[in-house]
């Protein structure tokens, strides 16, 4: 009897030492983790915040019409490289467009002061590769001299002292005169037979003396062009030279 009370006390504060421990160890061990519910909306909430956000309509429409115009410009360009240049040669363009506009813009010019303002005012309106003066193809020499860069200076002299040499008729008061009856009555253009591309022009000119000399000019049209092709003073010991000038037979071609 009294083994079995020992045992009893011996055993209960054990047991009691036991179950503080087991409380301890429980109390000190960390919970399992868990993963959270929410992981997939927030990797979903990532990715989209990742995509590029859409443009906005305003946005959209500028881009387009912007590049609409770009299109349209570079269309209107191509047109434009496609558009045949005029075909010019003189230089005078509107004002030779005509046989009869040639001849006014001749007039005009001859009226300038002598000098380098009228060889300017005439520079434009004489086919310089052709020009033949009283018989003398002068067109053929300077073109090659054109050819040669460094004969350049050589060909301007010339030409200046041919513009200066046909002008010389408008000075004084005898040439003033010339040309005032010019424009009152006007000068004669006669077409050339089977050629399109010539006009002849039969003008008086003082002579130097007291007197009159009839002069022609020959006309040629040279792409939209018509320019003077040929001085002749003494029309009557020389034909007009229809051989030895080439126009353009179609308006605008050369």
């Amino acid at each position: 009897m009294s083994r079995t009370l020992f045992t009893r006390a011996a055993l209960g504060p054990l047991v009691t030492t036991l179950v503080l421990l087991v409380a301890t160890l429980g109390c000190g061990r960390s919970p399992a983790p868990s993963q959270p519910a929410a992981q997939p909306a927030a990797a979903a909430v990532a990715a989209a915040a990742a995509q590029p956000a859409p443009a906005p309509a305003a946005a959209t429409a500028t881009a387009e019409a912007a590049g609409a115009k770009t299109a349209a410009a570079e269309a209107a360009a191509y047109s434009q490289r496609r558009v045949r240049k005029r075909a010019v040669i003189g230089g005078c363009e509107e004002s030779c467009e005509t046989p009869t506009a040639l001849l006014r813009t001749l007039i005009a010019g001859l009226q300038l002061q002598a000098g380098e303002q009228r060889r300017n005012a005439l520079h434009g309106l004489f086919e310089w590769s052709q020009l033949i003066e009283d018989g003398e193809e002068r067109g053929e020499h300077w073109s090659d001299l054109w050819g040669e860069p460094t004969q350049h200076a050589t060909r301007m002299r010339e030409i200046e002292a041919f513009l200066d040499r046909f002008a010389r008729v408008a000075d004084g008061d005898r040439g003033a005169a010339t040309l005032a009856r010019w424009q009152g009555d006007g000068l004669t253009i006669r077409p050339v037979a089977n050629r399109s591309d010539l006009q002849s022009v039969a003008v008086r000119m003082p002579d130097g003396s007291d007197g009159e000399a009839l002069w022609r000019f020959t006309l040629v049209r040279r792409g939209w062009e018509w320019l003077v092709g040929e001085v002749e003073r003494q029309p009557s010991r020389r034909p007009a030279p229809l051989d030895r000038l080439a126009g353009s037979t179609e308006r605008g071609h050369l």
